[in-house]
């Protein structure tokens, strides 16, 4: 009695089936980030290019990237002009300060 032989993509696609198997259990890519960390917007701004390299020397005289500066910077004039103004500032609704 003679033993039937798989052909060798049988044996590929099995052996594939098994690894694939195991790899979704782990998953892959980078783990998600935790909500409070999450940016889901974005603002589109048009600079002069020497006004785009200003705002870029003084983020590297702050120490941090350009969009951190930018950022906190509007958040500084926001909460001035907001306060003057006796509206409430929505990006401290979440820390119990509005």
């Amino acid at each position: 009695m003679e033993q039937e032989e798989f052909p060798v993509n049988t044996l590929a696609v099995y052996i594939f089936c098994l690894y694939n198997k195991y790899m979704v259990k782990r998953g892959r890519g980078r783990p998600p980030k935790d909500e409070d960390r999450l940016h889901s917007e974005s603002l589109i701004v048009r600079l002069e290019t020497t006004e785009k390299e200003a705002f870029q020397d003084a983020a590297e005289i702050a120490g941090v990237p350009l969009s951190t500066w930018v950022r906190e910077r509007l958040r500084q004039v926001a909460v001035r002009e907001l306060q003057a103004a006796a509206q409430p500032i929505a990006f401290l609704k979440h820390l119990g300060r509005n």
